[in-house]
């Protein structure tokens, strides 16, 4: 993971202040974290089937489907985490748009707010 976090800062950073041929300006910065975002699924599903030991697959039995319902609080207190946060920029992304077109454009880009 470490050499996927120094991939995604290089990335962002060419991106969106690189040179030339590559620089695509605010647009850059997302493009960038859904390259990194789809490099660490792919180096996730290498270990799981490559290097992780095979008896954390198998085997495979109902004992695994126990306890569900710990299993949903905690999803369900996640979910409204993930709400909150969400609400949480787009005020901050409404905020700004008070001000002038450059902080917002750089706010959008920071929080990943789609403002389209």
């Amino acid at each position: 993971m470490y050499i996927i976090l120094r991939l995604t800062l290089y990335l962002t950073f060419d991106a969106v202040w690189g040179p030339e041929p590559i620089r695509l300006g605010f647009i850059g910065a997302p493009i960038a974290t859904s390259v990194s975002t789809l490099l660490i699924t792919i180096s996730y599903v290498i270990y799981g089937v490559f290097m992780a030991p095979k008896t954390a697959w198998h085997p495979w039995t109902m004992k695994a489907f126990e306890d569900l319902g710990i299993l949903v609080k905690l999803g369900l207190s996640g979910v409204a985490q993930l709400a909150a946060e969400v609400r949480t920029q787009s005020q901050n992304g409404e905020s700004t748009a008070h001000t002038d077109g450059f902080r917002l454009s750089t706010t959008v880009v920071e929080l990943g707010v789609d403002r389209s």
